[in-house]
């Protein structure tokens, strides 16, 4: 398991930093939607797109040390993030380390995803507007499996799974290596415009890791991108809480935290 470290110097003094980490209203403006954290508290972190963050808080010295447990769409693997608020002359020296990545690409992705979200909490610090990204235009997400690598991949090349999660939608499969499946999407809405997902499975301690990126949304016409983007992450959200072995009820939870699409999906 990899850890990322890394520092940046933030223009707000340490209480204001605590703020911007816990407050609703100020996470909304630099990270993502959000109520008000506590000691021990449940949280989600909604970005907009389909995607978001289920965790709790596993640490609480205000102003000083702050600790996050979460899951990437409520799913996969554990990730656990601690922040640190040191006082400077000029403002905060905030330290954030993020524990949980399997690889080192995956924690050179998590280093570069964090020098990204510390630039845009300075940003509103300097600025005070907000500096949020719209959306993100992969979804990218993961599933932990108590299945053995060759079954999920048995179900994965099966498309009645397909045609069963993604309803409307006409799926066209690859295999472009043992351990991968490609899907191709398309819909009578989408013109000529499809997407592709490009699924991996390994072997992780005790089963299976199931990785998910599926690309193309910009492709589509504009009305349909984000809209788009949110049901299939929702639907994602659903089938690989499926995977995981989650039952229907706890499938359900996991997309309704993922936006308004569920009610209509």
């Amino acid at each position: 398991m990899h850890v990322v470290t890394l520092r940046a110097p933030i223009s707000h003094p340490p209480e204001d930093v605590w703020r911007d980490l816990t407050e609703g209203a100020r996470l909304s403006r630099w990270f993502a939607d959000s109520g008000d954290l506590g000691p021990e508290g449940s949280f989600c972190f909604d970005f907009g797109d389909g995607d978001c963050f289920l965790g709790q808080v596993t640490r609480w010295v205000p102003e000083r040390f702050l600790g996050w447990e979460w899951r990437f769409m409520g799913l996969g693997p554990v990730f656990h993030i601690q922040f640190e608020l040191v006082p400077e002359v000029d403002g905060t020296l905030v330290g954030v380390s993020d524990r949980g990545a399997r690889t080192s690409a995956e924690a050179d992705s998590l280093r570069a995803g964090w020098v990204d979200f510390l630039s845009r909490l300075e940003r509103f610090a300097t600025t005070g507007r907000t500096s949020r990204y719209e959306w993100s235009q992969t979804i990218g997400t993961a599933a932990l499996t108590r299945e053995p690598p060759r079954s999920v991949l048995g179900t994965l090349s099966d498309p009645r799974w397909w045609r069963s999660g993604f309803e409307g939608a006409d799926v066209a499969l690859h295999s472009p290596g043992p351990n991968q499946v490609v899907a191709d999407f398309h819909r009578a809405d989408w013109g000529s415009a499809e997407t592709r997902a490009v699924i991996t499975v390994e072997a992780s301690r005790g089963g299976a890791y199931v990785g998910i990126t599926h690309e193309g949304w910009t492709a589509l016409p504009p009305a349909l991108q984000l809209p788009e983007r949110r049901r299939f992450a929702a639907l994602w959200a659903r089938l690989l809480a499926g995977l995981e072995g989650h039952s229907w009820g706890q499938a359900a939870l996991l997309v309704a935290l993922l936006g308004p699409w569920l009610a209509t999906h």
